[in-house]
């Protein structure tokens, strides 16, 4: 968990979205193949948009905080979400239940 930085977002009807210098986003719950993940959409001044997924809400909230808010183009914005999903991806845990171990 981590201190909300930003502190002009809106929420209304389940949807949260904040305007920054270059980009605005939305976020909003969705459901996809049954499972509830979180829909995070960024448009520019000429009205493009771009739309990632995340699992959850923290997620898209801190990849809008931490990320998005110091870009000002699509482009930028799509070449971050693909190296945080490369990123995840890496991060693997494996454990063996199996062995016993003294600490």
């Amino acid at each position: 968990m981590k201190i909300v930085e930003l502190n002009h977002w809106f929420i209304k009807d389940n949807k949260m979205s904040i305007s920054l210098m270059n980009l605005y986003v939305e976020i909003k719950p969705l459901i996809k193949n049954k499972k509830l993940v979180f829909s995070l959409k960024v448009i520019n001044s000429e009205m493009n948009e771009l739309l990632f997924l995340f699992d959850s809400l923290e997620e898209a909230f801190f990849f809008t905080e931490n990320t998005i808010k110091n870009m000002r183009k699509l482009p930028e914005v799509a070449e971050a979400y693909s190296e945080y999903k490369n990123s995840r991806k890496e991060k693997i845990l494996i454990k063996n239940n199996n062995k016993k171990t003294n600490l």
